[in-house]
């Protein structure tokens, strides 16, 4: 509410303000343009302008809901 963080109010929408980060990293960048569709519990959709690698920055892939899958060993009561 200070203004300190730099973040700029673009639409508020019955309870719901959002705002506009100034310079965000890419979720996804490669040889051509990303453009991410939508996120969901285990899915990340994008679409790719041309054919190559895309890297997915994803900071805590626990959120992601496969975590057992990704990361047997890891205790899932252990709190990080």
């Amino acid at each position: 509410r200070s203004g300190a963080s730099g973040l700029t109010l673009t639409a508020i929408q019955g309870s719901w303000m959002i705002y506009e980060l100034p310079d965000p990293t890419p979720l996804i960048t490669g040889p051509g343009e990303a453009r991410v569709l939508g996120q969901e519990h285990e899915t990340l959709r994008a679409t790719v302008s041309k054919p190559g690698l895309y890297p997915m920055r994803v900071r805590d892939f626990t959120r992601f809901g496969f975590t057992e899958v990704l990361f047997p060993d890891l205790d899932p009561n252990a709190d990080d």
